[in-house]
């Protein structure tokens, strides 16, 4: 079996297909897994792609491959993906509470105030990376935020660009 044909398979089956990554990212992930070597030696020590071993290094690479985009600001963007995985900014429920805010109110910004700063998240996090050039925080959810102080001069601002609704949650 090829790299190639072992990389295609497990794409096909792997969860990564299931993030919202757009084709021109997942043909990025494929090249990249293409050209990493630990895939390589992974998939010279199996004999069939089925194997765990080959899945496994995958999915180490994926995990790397996600992060370096995240450094960029190119984050997945996965309504579905499981929330454990996040970063540990908030108990469960608050999670819960925010993906059910924004599962009633999709259009709105979903803001989390933690301490003295506003912290977004996924597709919200975008909103504020393109109005106000809020850099992304390290990791593979797109996640940024501004200060408490800054909340008026803000939220003006996202009013000017047709973000009228504004949830707050609360820490």
């Amino acid at each position: 079996m090829s790299l190639n044909e072992a990389i295609t398979h497990e794409m096909e089956t792997c969860e990564a297909r299931l993030h919202r990554w757009s084709d021109a990212q997942l043909e990025d992930y494929k090249c990249h897994l293409l050209n990493d070597p630990a895939i390589k030696s992974a998939l010279e020590k199996v004999s069939s792609y089925h194997e765990c071993s080959f899945g496994t290094a995958c999915y180490k690479s994926y995990k790397r491959w996600a992060k370096a985009k995240a450094v960029i600001g190119n984050h997945m963007h996965n309504s579905d993906m499981d929330y454990d995985d996040w970063d540990t900014w908030a108990s469960s429920p608050m999670k819960q509470r925010w993906w059910g805010i924004k599962q009633d109110n999709p259009s709105s910004i979903v803001l989390v105030h933690i301490g003295k700063f506003y912290e977004a998240f996924h597709h919200d996090a975008d909103t504020l990376h393109k109005i106000f050039g809020a850099p992304y925080t390290y990791g593979y959810v797109a996640r940024n935020g501004f200060p408490a102080s800054k909340f008026d001069e803000y939220r003006d601002k996202l009013a000017e660009h047709g973000c009228n609704a504004i949830h707050i949650i609360s820490v």
